[in-house]
């Protein structure tokens, strides 16, 4: 953020989006194991990164789908492990 157009919202809603990234970066790694220690090859491991991303947009669009039927609610009890069990 530039120093003239810097004020205390802007960081803050800056700061938040950053840590959306972290979250969701934290459920790849945890839940849908994306990082696998045994993978010595950079492509290999590139490849199990690439097929995490794709699950975690699967789970995100199961995750809206439950909001849109049963509201936001719903959503926040949900347990990131367990979907991304049943989505792997």
């Amino acid at each position: 953020i530039p120093d003239g157009r810097a004020d205390a919202i802007r960081i803050a809603e800056a700061y938040r989006l950053r840590w959306r990234i972290e979250t969701a970066f934290q459920h790849l790694t945890e839940a849908l194991s994306c990082e696998i220690n045994t993978l010595c090859y950079p492509k290999a491991a590139l490849f199990c990164f690439a097929n995490a991303l794709v699950a975690y947009n699967a789970l995100s669009i199961v995750k809206a789908a439950i909001a849109a039927v049963h509201g936001h609610e719903a959503v926040t009890s949900l347990s990131h492990y367990y979907l991304a069990l049943e989505i792997a």
